[in-house]
């Protein structure tokens, strides 16, 4: 059965480096959580156009070289895990964190 929802927790909006990251960041790492296409293990697609148009403000839609640099800035920071071989982008607490594995 596909879910309906993506558990957010309270407490990364008190964890100082959470709190530390861009904006666009962390708007972008709810974007992730909240796709339908992402596994009980945190993995799914790369999806830019997808993530792209999700994160637009009004008008303006970020570009892709604004996501990939969030992505990469995210990795660096250890809250997710992009494999090119693949296509595909890893969350890496969705497993911890969610309760249903």
């Amino acid at each position: 059965m596909p879910r309906e929802y993506a558990k957010n927790l309270f407490s990364q909006w008190s964890d100082e480096d959470f709190c530390n990251q861009p904006v666009f960041d962390k708007l972008l790492f709810q974007v992730l959580n909240g796709q339908r296409a992402v596994n009980l293990a945190g993995i799914q697609p790369i999806n830019l156009t997808r993530w792209r148009k999700a994160m637009r403000d009004g008008d303006r839609v970020p570009s892709e070289r604004e996501v990939k640099a969030a992505l990469i800035r995210m990795e660096r920071r250890q809250y997710v895990y992009t494999d090119e071989d693949t296509g595909e982008v890893l969350i890496r607490t969705r497993i911890r964190n969610d309760d249903l594995a």
